[in-house]
C-alpha cells in the first residue's frame, strides 16, 4: 500500500503509543535488573575476599525491545517531520483558494471606471500588440517574396520539407519554433531555406531545430556565412584584360574593313585597293 499522508499519520499515532507502552515495560525491566544487580552487589560485598575487587562493569548491550522502541521513535519523528512538510506546503495553496474563489463574485463598476481601466489596459498592452504586428508584416512580405521568386509550386515543396525537417515550424504552443524565427530574422531567409532542406543538411536542420533560441541564433548565422561565401566562390572572377579594339566603322553605321592603322603594311595595301575601286 502506497504510504500517504491520510494513512500516515494514524500509523504514526499507532507507533507513537506503542513506543509509550514498550517504554514503559522497558522501564519496568530495567528497574527489576538493577534491584537485582544491587542485591547481587550487596551479597558480593558482604562476601569480603570471596568478591574480588571488580573491574569497571563492561557495557550493556541494548535488548531487542529497546533497538525496536527506538527504531519507532525514528519512524514516529519522520512521520512527525513529513507532516509538517505537507501542511506547509497545503497552507499556501489554501490561503489563495479563496482569492481564486472570490474571482467569480460580481464586481460593481460605474462606466466611467469601466471605460478607465480598459483604456489603462489597452495602453499597457499597446507597445506588444504594436510590435507583434510589426513582426507578423515583416514575416508575411518575407513570405510573400519568396513565393514570388520561387514560384507557388517551390514555394509550397520547400516550405512542407522545411516544416518536416523541423518537426513542425511550431511548437506545442502555437509560437514560433527558436529556429523558425532566426530564419525570418536572418538577412537570407531564401538562402537558409535552401540550404536547410537540401537532402544532405537534414541531419543538421533536425539539431537546429531543438536548440534553444540563443543556439539556434548562433548555428543559423554560422549557415549564412558559409552560404555567403559559397557565392562568392562561386561568381567568374572579373578579368584584367583589356577589351579589344573595336572594328572602325564608316559614316553609315556599318563595319569598315580598313585595318588598324598602326599595321603599316596592312593599310598601305587596303589604302590602294580603295584607290583601285574608285577608278
Amino acid at each position: 500500500m502506497t504510504l500517504t499522508t491520510e494513512n500516515a499519520l494514524p500509523q504514526g499515532g499507532d507507533a507513537a503509543a506503542g513506543a509509550n507502552n514498550n517504554d514503559h515495560t522497558g522501564a519496568e525491566h530495567d528497574h527489576h535488573q538493577d534491584d537485582a544487580g544491587n542485591a547481587a552487589n550487596t551479597t558480593g560485598a558482604e562476601g569480603g575476599e570471596e568478591g574480588g575487587a571488580a573491574g569497571d562493569p563492561p557495557k550493556k548491550e541494548k535488548t531487542f525491545e529497546q533497538r525496536e522502541i527506538e527504531r519507532l521513535r525514528r519512524r514516529v519523528d519522520n512521520l512527525t517531520r513529513k507532516k509538517h512538510e505537507l501542511m506547509a506546503a497545503v497552507q499556501p495553496s489554501q490561503q489563495q483558494q479563496p482569492a481564486d474563489e472570490n474571482d467569480d463574485e460580481p464586481v460593481s463598476m460605474t462606466r466611467a471606471e469601466m471605460k478607465r481601466h480598459i483604456a489603462e489596459q489597452a495602453k499597457q498592452l499597446a507597445p506588444a500588440l504594436t510590435q507583434q504586428q510589426a513582426v507578423a508584416d515583416r514575416r508575411q512580405g518575407i513570405v510573400a517574396s519568396l513565393a514570388k521568386e520561387w514560384g507557388a509550386e517551390r514555394f509550397d515543396t520547400l516550405a512542407s520539407d522545411l516544416d518536416d525537417v523541423f518537426g513542425g515550424l511550431a511548437d506545442r504552443s502555437g509560437a514560433p519554433k527558436p529556429a523558425t524565427d532566426a530564419i525570418f530574422e536572418s538577412d537570407n531567409p531564401k538562402g537558409l531555406i535552401e540550404y536547410l532542406t537540401d537532402p544532405d543538411n537534414v541531419e543538421e536542420a533536425e539539431r537546429i531545430a531543438t536548440m534553444s533560441p540563443t543556439q539556434a541564433g548562433r548555428a543559423i548565422a554560422r549557415i549564412e556565412d558559409k552560404i555567403a561565401v559559397a557565392g562568392k566562390a562561386g561568381k567568374p572572377k572579373p578579368s584584367n584584360a583589356a577589351a579589344p579594339l573595336e572594328a572602325p566603322r564608316n559614316n553609315a553605321g556599318k563595319t569598315s574593313s580598313m585595318p588598324d592603322p598602326s599595321n603599316t603594311k596592312a593599310y598601305i595595301a587596303w589604302a590602294n585597293a580603295q584607290e583601285q575601286a574608285k577608278r
